[in-house]
């Protein structure tokens, strides 16, 4: 399905708490065959009564509003197509909405009759594929950088190790593996990095947790990007999942 536009309001559940809670608003329009066109906004909300321990703790700063238009590349038309086509939208009725339901009103105009407004019949997969797109977004507007990950393994057999850089804006993923001294460069596909990511991130990895080095001994140990090393090692489905990419 061809579209001029797709357009997403999101408020996050009333239940959810600052300094999580936030609201957003994103459009996205064919730039020909080149790419999208993208007006993104998003603020966070109820923060007021919050100390800046209580913001920064969780991993957040003291200004995390953020705005951006611009365009992202050819390797994201194809993606919003997709989900243009398969979204399946259902009436949306603010004042049905409960403590623990997400405000989610999407707009779809193909160009051909009236735009469609409504709410996703199958919310999760919908955001997902846009919580995708949003992280491609604070890439192309210099909010974020790709995303690293480093795995190192110490074993009598020798030692191995995984560095991946997954860059949303470009939808590429770099793979960098060493294993009895051999480097070798390869590229991912990307859906295999969205089960990777599953896998990984099926596990808590809290910031001060972590060591600055990995320890010098037998065993597996992770970097998630935030220059910090966890011990895996108990992790058996996480540490399978990065060494299955040296074969």
């Amino acid at each position: 399905m061809s579209f001029v536009s797709l357009s997403i309001r999101f408020q996050s559940a009333g239940m959810i708490p600052a300094p999580y809670t936030h609201f957003y608003e994103l459009t996205a329009r064919p730039a020909g065959m080149s790419g999208l066109y993208i007006d993104f906004s998003i603020t966070y909300t109820d923060r007021e009564e919050l100390d800046e321990e209580d913001i920064t703790g969780e991993g957040f700063t003291l200004n995390d509003d953020f705005a951006w238009s611009g365009k992202l590349g050819a390797a994201w038309l194809p993606v919003v197509h997709s989900i243009v086509s398969t979204t399946k939208l259902g009436p949306f009725d603010e004042t049905k909405l409960g403590e623990k339901d997400d405000f989610l009103e999407v707009t779809i105009d193909t160009g051909y009759d009236d735009p469609m407004v409504g709410t996703p019949t199958q919310a999760e997969p919908f955001l997902y594929a846009i919580q995708e797109l949003i992280q491609a977004i604070y890439e192309a507007g210099g909010k974020e950088k790709p995303f690293e990950l480093s795995y190192l393994s110490f074993q009598r057999s020798g030692d191995s190790e995984v560095h991946l850089q997954a860059q949303f804006a470009t939808r590429t993923v770099k793979l960098i593996t060493i294993q009895k001294g051999q480097e070798t460069h390869s590229a991912l596909p990307w859906e295999q990095l969205r089960t990777l990511m599953g896998v990984v991130f099926a596990h808590d990895y809290i910031p001060g947790e972590g060591t600055a080095k990995p320890p010098k001994r037998d065993g597996h140990y992770l970097d998630v990007g935030g220059d910090e090393w966890y011990d895996i090692g108990p992790l058996d489905d996480v540490h399978e999942a990065l060494s299955a990419l040296l074969v």
